[in-house]
């Protein structure tokens, strides 16, 4: 019995570890053990919309787990080329997913 007992708390303790963020990841949905963020944000038809939910409830940058891999949601241009660290042109990006 007390087996069971120290087997079930290592289960218990895995699992919330499994569901806690990174340091200084970007704001999201609560994340759960193997399915991430996923129930939370796949909710509607389209990923252009399950996107654009995500950037109105959480700001510009945002962050979603799929599964056990983070996601991060970068929605505004100038933010994104504050982010970047290559050397690209971002002048067919600025206007490709109005607001």
């Amino acid at each position: 019995m007390e087996l069971i007992t120290i087997l079930v708390a290592l289960i218990v303790v895995y699992l919330f570890m499994k569901t806690m963020k990174p340091k200084r990841f970007p704001p999201g949905p609560p994340r759960l053990p193997y399915a991430g963020g996923i129930p939370f944000v796949a909710k509607d038809k389209s990923l252009m919309q399950t996107l654009r939910k995500l950037v109105d409830n959480y700001g510009p940058l945002s962050g979603v787990f799929l599964g056990n891999k983070p996601v991060v949601v970068i929605a505004d241009y100038d933010l994104l080329r504050s982010k970047s660290n290559y050397n690209m042109h971002f002048s067919i990006l600025k206007n490709a997913c109005p607001p």
